[in-house]
């Protein structure tokens, strides 16, 4: 499934926990410029799976200064095993499946 920009903005606005500035909006969105969708994908994923499925822990490293810290410590799905893909890629599925129902 691909994902563009503007999923990843409503996920932003209505999964968001935070009250948060302009400022850190227009942050957001250059992150998503600067790193690219399925990047910021992999970070809501990664907070999915987590059990929260909110952008805090993107929020929160945009008010700490340490946005590439954050994508840094991702794991690399590509060097995961064929099996561990497989159930990443279902995960991230069902989580674009779940944002785009409340697009």
């Amino acid at each position: 499934m691909a994902v563009q920009k503007g999923l990843l903005i409503h996920w932003w606005h209505y999964y968001g926990r935070l009250i948060y500035t302009l400022a850190e909006l227009e942050e957001f969105e250059k992150i998503i410029d600067d790193y690219g969708v399925d990047k910021v994908l992999d970070a809501a994923v990664a907070s999915y799976i987590c059990r929260d499925g909110s952008p805090t822990i993107i929020l929160m490293s945009i008010r700490k200064g340490a946005i590439k810290e954050l994508f840094e410590s991702l794991p690399d799905v590509s060097k995961m095993g064929d099996e561990e893909q497989k159930q990443y890629q279902k995960v991230r599925e069902a989580f674009i499946r779940a944002i785009s129902q409340t697009a």
